[in-house]
């Protein structure tokens, strides 16, 4: 009987480690980010506008300055010519562009008919992006939306109205790769587009944070923004490896127990 038990178990453990292995690219981003291997550049924007990484740091411009934020302090913007500067995050060393992730937490002090939380294309001003958008584009939606640039615009659509988000701290991210374009809102996907064929521009001039090349300013905090060259799974806890660790300690104590 007590080698059946530890069989049963041993086969468990072995399927929960494999999710683990598949589930490699999942992300707790209820807590601040550390970096890992996929990690393009990281900003925590504790009081500093310095990459993690350590490869691009950012300068603000405008007003913007650092105030209370989710994790510590974040990005303080008054929505009229503030942002952060981060240059080619995909350059210098190059990076893959055939999948990635965009993610930051945000809080609306309004939602502006446009606005971009964070984009990357031409220089402030220039009036054109040709990388990713994420923020409102009202030519496209009225709703939140993530969209990669592929010579017309590949659009994964929240549903949801800015307004009903003014105020609150939410977390954002927008992932492109094998499963195509998707948008996550607070840990779910909000919106899908069966777009595949990553970020076709690698010579794009700059990440914008807070604004865009058409000056679409974003008024409120930003906080923790990461970019990465993975497509990452957006999830309130790492379950799966917690329960994989509960398991494993149950078959040594039980190991034990019959030596």
């Amino acid at each position: 009987m007590y080698t059946r038990i530890m069989a049963g178990l041993g086969s468990l453990v072995v399927c929960v480690l494999a999710s683990v292995a598949v589930a490699a690219n999942t992300t707790d981003f209820t807590r601040p980010y550390d970096v890992d291997t996929n990690t393009v550049v990281l900003y925590h924007v504790d009081n500093t506008a310095t990459d993690e990484v350590g490869f691009h740091d950012g300068v603000l411009y405008g007003d913007a300055g650092y105030v209370p934020a989710k994790f510590g302090s974040g990005l303080g913007l008054d929505g009229s010519g503030d942002y952060m500067r981060a240059g080619n995050v995909h350059v210098d060393p190059s990076r893959d562009l055939s999948q990635g992730t965009v993610e930051l937490w945000f809080k609306l002090d309004q939602a502006p008919p446009n606005f971009v939380l964070t984009g990357s294309g031409t220089e402030y001003g220039s009036y054109w992006d040709d990388g990713f958008f994420f923020g409102r584009h009202t030519g496209y939606s009225n709703n939140l939306v993530f969209m990669l640039w592929s010579g017309s615009w590949e659009v994964a659509d929240t549903g949801m109205a800015p307004e009903s988000l003014v105020g609150e701290w939410h977390h954002a991210a927008g992932t492109w790769g094998p499963a195509g374009l998707e948008v996550w809102l607070d840990g779910q996907v909000m919106g899908t587009n069966p777009y595949t064929g990553g970020l076709p521009n690698p010579s794009y001039q700059t990440m914008l944070i807070g604004t865009d090349a058409w000056t679409w300013a974003t008024p409120g905090v930003i906080d923790e923004v990461r970019v990465s060259d993975v497509q990452r799974r957006l999830v309130p806890e790492p379950a799966t490896l917690i329960l994989a660790v509960m398991l494993g300690s149950l078959v040594l104590v039980l190991a034990r127990r019959r030596r």
